[in-house]
């Protein structure tokens, strides 16, 4: 083949690709213009790069909502327990993160995800736990499998079952932790997206 033919295809393929991106997309029905400002999203690398105090600055300086969340409905504290940034878990908390967020794209919560997170060790799982637990996080949530967070211990290794599961059976929610989640999330913007895509109701 030509080089000018080579360059067709690979300007064809590359077109290709544009289009499916722009499709995907659209799959998510997103109302740009309702988004929040793009340097809100600063909170949600800082929670995977684990900046705790870059975390406590943009929520008191720069008015970031500590709830806020990406296009997917994935918020610091998802990013947080995903990667077991355990210092960044606990500015999250005290900065009123909506435990009990529910992400647009598999419905899971931060609880759902402090059990299922690959990247993490048993005894970071316990501690993320402990935390979200003592913060209110309610383990009946179901994600969009209809699977609450105790579903997901049957894939994890042996070892890692036992005080997990101790965990999300014996510990006592905090009600009074949990109504000032609700009351926090209401105040912090969501991206609108159509119905089969936003995070379940409280």
């Amino acid at each position: 083949m030509s080089q000018a033919g080579q360059d067709d295809d690979e300007g064809d393929d590359l077109a290709q690709a544009l289009d499916n991106y722009v499709q995907d997309l659209d799959k998510f029905k997103i109302d740009f213009d309702s988004m929040p400002p793009p340097e809100w999203d600063m909170i949600l690398s800082a929670a995977q790069k684990n900046q705790p105090e870059r975390i406590r600055g943009l929520i008191e300086v720069r008015k970031i909502p500590a709830s806020h969340s990406n296009f997917i409905g994935q918020t610091s504290l998802h990013i947080a327990v995903l990667w077991g940034n355990i210092e960044c878990i606990e500015v999250l908390i005290e900065k009123g993160a909506n435990v009990n967020a529910a992400n647009s794209l598999s419905g899971d919560t931060p609880l759902h995800l402090a059990v299922t997170s690959n990247k993490t060790s048993a005894e970071t799982k316990v501690k993320i736990l402990d935390m979200l637990l003592e913060a209110g996080a309610d383990t009946s949530v179901r994600d969009y499998s209809s699977k609450a967070p105790a579903d997901y211990l049957k894939l994890l290794p042996e070892e890692y079952r036992a005080p997990l599961e101790e965990k999300l059976k014996a510990k006592p929610r905090n009600f009074e932790q949990m109504f000032l989640n609700d009351l926090m999330s209401e105040q912090t913007a969501c991206i609108p997206l159509q119905s089969r895509f936003c995070p379940r109701p409280g």
